[in-house]
């Protein structure tokens, strides 16, 4: 029978680009649940007195409650996100990963703090970093250190039936030189999943961002920011998955909301206002999953997206858009080599405005995991992607890209990491067309249960068609990670 993992991994890649980070922040998992749908600590402690059974079954009932209350409140998804949004992967259910990165190391993973029938993960890094082209542009690059400290928590439930967890976490940037880059990110989100019957289930998601635009954004670029432009984005999405036998059925809902701050001008001081650029992404999609054979399942997921600004004036006249796509294609779990999905399809995008292109073609995205040993991981990722923009002459960027990397275990707590990716960037409308590509070698550093240590190198440049968009730039990066 098809498994309901299988169909919560028929999703496209989330954009890699810029990060670089194969693996996300807070991906410790909490220990295996046993039979009494709590991890081994809380069911001792239910076993031991009438009174704890009694509280852990209030904080699972409790618990049950608030997720279903989100996502009967929240227009959402889960499993397949049309937009290029933060990943909440490290929120969702649990899943066997058998990868370099993913596989479990009891004796470095995280213990967590016991809550009842939840689990606390808290963390704390701190990070270095060296810049040679802070402000990514193409001629008189200017150099910087910066530090950075992130202190974050995630929480998650150890139940069999059910699922709920929330994370919470803010970042400080400090800049040595460049003050104007100095800057305070925070992020909270919360998702679960609601087992109504075997096979059936309801999941959700929400969370909001408050932070900047990167120095490379083609918007901000254009309006020549003397400073970042502060944003925000809120995100809820819902999915209700049926998985009966070989057979399996998702639909969903997803919304996002981006709510742009003002931008300072580099060229008077004053600010631009971007109430412009504030607007709403909505998406509601099906996927209908066949599994003709143990390990082999094809797939078809038809989706309708629609786009709207909170103004028709300004960069906003106009670029109001809506479009479909169609794929279809192959999710597999071969003997445990191969993991991953392969979709091609056709997509359409129309812009309100008749003198902005519409954006027509083939569509496709991968990702793969290939294990060539217990050693190896080796990745790839493809996607294409219509992302928003202002820029003159054009209202969507056609993204093309391509992400393929390996990380291998030289010693139980020493993994090489490399990554090489491109970007080709399209503009319909007018001729300009970016190409970025980044190239990352690091290492990452096990040292116990409570830390760990990252160093890595990256390069990035982007050329363009157009003048005074393109730059070249090197990171030296330095981590270190505590976890409870």
């Amino acid at each position: 029978a098809i498994s309901s993992w299988r169909l919560s991994r028929i999703n496209p890649l989330m954009q890699y680009y810029p990060e670089w980070e194969h693996d996300k922040a807070g991906s410790v998992r909490p220990d295996r649940p046993t039979a009494c749908g709590l991890g081994d600590t809380a069911k001792a402690e239910c076993l031991t007195d009438r009174n704890s059974r009694e509280r852990c079954c209030m904080w699972h009932l409790l618990a049950v409650f608030a997720l279903a209350l989100l996502c009967l409140t929240a227009n959402i998804r889960p499993a397949y996100s049309q937009f290029s949004s933060q990943d909440l992967s490290d929120l969702e259910s649990p899943l066997e990963n058998e990868s370099v990165l993913g596989r479990s190391r009891p004796e470095y993973d995280a213990i967590g703090l016991p809550l009842g029938a939840f689990r606390a993960y808290p963390t704390v890094s701190l990070n270095a970093a060296y810049d040679s082209n802070a402000l990514r542009t193409d001629s008189k690059a200017q150099h910087d250190y910066i530090i950075s400290m992130t202190p974050g928590v995630i929480l998650r439930s150890e139940w069999v039936r059910h699922y709920l967890a929330a994370r919470a976490s803010a970042t400080r940037y400090r800049y040595s030189r460049l003050s104007s880059e100095n800057r305070t990110e925070w992020n909270a989100a919360v998702a679960g999943r609601l087992d109504i019957l075997t096979g059936f289930n309801l999941t959700g998601a929400a969370s909001y961002e408050a932070t900047f635009e990167n120095r490379e954004s083609r918007d901000q670029i254009q309006v020549g920011a003397a400073k970042p432009t502060p944003y925000s984005t809120t995100r809820t999405r819902a999915a209700l998955s049926y998985n009966p036998f070989r057979l399996g059925v998702q639909v969903g809902f997803e919304h996002q909301r981006d709510d742009y701050g003002n931008t300072v001008l580099a060229s008077s001081g004053g600010e631009r206002n971007n109430d412009d650029r504030d607007r709403n992404d909505y998406s509601v999609y099906t996927t209908a999953v066949y599994e003709f054979s143990p390990g082999y399942g094809v797939f078809v997921r038809p989706s309708y997206q629609k786009r709207v600004y909170d103004l028709d004036t300004g960069r906003a006249a106009g670029r109001d858009a809506e479009g479909y796509r169609i794929d279809g294609g192959l999710n597999f779990l071969v003997t445990r080599l191969i993991t991953g999905e392969a979709y091609l399809g056709y997509i359409k995008y129309d812009v309100e405005r008749p003198d902005f292109s519409d954006l027509s073609g083939v569509n496709f995205g991968a990702r793969l995991l290939w294990y060539p040993s217990e050693l190896i991981t080796v990745h790839l990722n493809a996607s294409r992607t219509p992302n928003a923009t202002t820029i003159d002459g054009a209202s969507v960027g056609d993204d093309h890209y391509v992400e393929a990397g390996a990380d291998y275990e030289v010693l139980r707590n020493v993994i090489l990491q490399g990554s090489l990716a491109y970007r080709d960037s399209r503009f319909p409308g007018i001729t300009r067309r970016d190409n970025d590509f980044g190239a990352l070698l690091g290492v990452r550093y096990l040292v116990n249960q409570y830390l760990r240590a990252d160093l890595s190198v990256t390069r990035r440049t982007r050329s363009s068609n157009e003048t005074n968009v393109g730059f070249v730039d090197h990171i030296l990066f330095l981590g270190l990670r505590g976890q409870i």
